[in-house]
């Protein structure tokens, strides 16, 4: 007898499509009959065709076949936990490491290597552990085609190798752009608040520190004497010479104490001083000393300061003790410059002025000395 079409496809192991047996006519939507070939799994209901690309299972779905029971879900879910904690962790190390690097906390290169291979290790451990519970899993549901031993053995070998490939690639390459981000960033703001003619604070960036203040100390305010006249008589060249060998000055006999120095006018500056060991009038009285015996080229005679200090408290406004000071070295000007005048001073002066009884002494006057007592 002659063999018919259909027993020919079915020696030949092709299974004939619904579509086809009922007459219906294929459909452009339709998958079109696949012959059986390669190994075949099923569990749970499941038919999964090795080398049939068109068959997409997601681990969410496996997890919900019969074939696992509630005890192998729920050990899956503990193992998961310590995996999503690990995550966070690492995230949290990159923010805050991340943050060290804009504010320039980490300047030198292998504190970034020493990063790198922090967060390629926790990399490592986080991706093996994923690996061996995804072949743990499908190993459960009777999906793993390999030996459970071997297949582990790949996936670590393979996993081990493209982790820490990208994790160190990935980490030095953003570590350096932020570097390079970080330093300009910190360029930027030191020229954003330093005066480039004296070297020393501007006047936005002293006012910012000083009203940001919370502890005792004194406000000096310094101003150039006779400035005017220095600029009309051997130019604007060598007053600012003056002003740049002022604010060298002022930073040299400041360094090593907890000062802010600003220039905050075009011939004044302004030192906020902390409480400290020694005297606010012997800290001034170097400052005046030191300009005075500063040499500039091209001035003739010495150039000399004027200074007012003033007290600084938490609880009194920055404002109150600015003008306290401001009056002090007014004071210090009326007096014959090249002087310091504290806050006391015009308390004395004020009662020196106060008009005096009948058969009183009279007062002498303030004298300023170059640092008054």
């Amino acid at each position: 007898m002659a063999q018919t079409a259909d027993d020919a496809k079915g020696a030949a192991g092709y299974d004939e499509p619904e579509w086809h047996q009922s007459g219906k006519e294929q459909s452009a939507l339709d998958v079109p009959p696949m012959p059986r070939r390669d190994r075949v799994f099923s569990a749970g209901g499941l038919r999964i065709t090795q080398g049939n690309l068109r068959t997409k299972v997601s681990i969410k779905q496996i997890f919900r076949f019969p074939c696992f029971p509630t005890s192998t879900r729920s050990s899956f879910r503990s193992a998961i936990v310590p995996c999503t904690t690990e995550m966070a962790v690492m995230q949290r190390a990159m923010t805050a490491w991340l943050d060290r690097q804009i504010q320039m906390d980490l300047h030198r290169d292998f504190n970034l290597a020493r990063f790198a291979l922090s967060v390629t290790a926790k990399a490592l451990v986080l991706a093996c552990t994923i690996n061996a519970l995804a072949h743990c899993a499908l190993e459960a549901a009777g999906l793993l085609p390999y030996p459970l031993g071997e297949a582990l053995v790949v996936g670590f070998v393979t996993t081990a190798k493209i982790t820490v490939a990208v994790t160190l690639f990935l980490t030095l390459t953003i570590g350096q752009a932020i570097r390079k981000l970080a330093i300009q960033r910190n360029a930027f703001e030191h020229l954003s608040s330093t005066d480039a003619l004296s070297g020393v604070r501007n006047r936005r960036a002293f006012f910012e520190e000083f009203e940001g203040a919370t502890q005792d100390g004194a406000l000096i305010l310094i101003d150039i004497d006779r400035f005017k006249a220095i600029n009309d008589t051997y130019g604007h060249p060598a007053g600012d010479a003056v002003i740049e060998g002022v604010g060298h000055t002022l930073t040299a006999v400041f360094a090593g104490l907890p000062a802010i120095i600003g220039r905050v006018g075009g011939e004044e500056f302004a030192v906020f001083l902390p409480a400290i060991a020694g005297s606010r009038a012997d800290h001034a009285e170097a400052a005046r000393a030191a300009v005075a015996a500063m040499v500039v080229a091209g001035v003739e005679g010495p150039v000399t300061v004027s200074l007012g200090v003033a007290a600084c408290r938490p609880a009194r406004p920055a404002i109150e003790t600015y003008a306290a000071a401001d009056r002090a070295l007014y004071l210090a000007k009326a007096g014959g410059r090249n002087r310091t005048a504290r806050e006391a001073d015009l308390s004395a002066l004020a009662r020196l002025q106060e008009p005096r009884a009948a058969g009183d002494p009279p007062g002498d006057g303030l004298r300023l000395s170059p640092v008054s007592a």
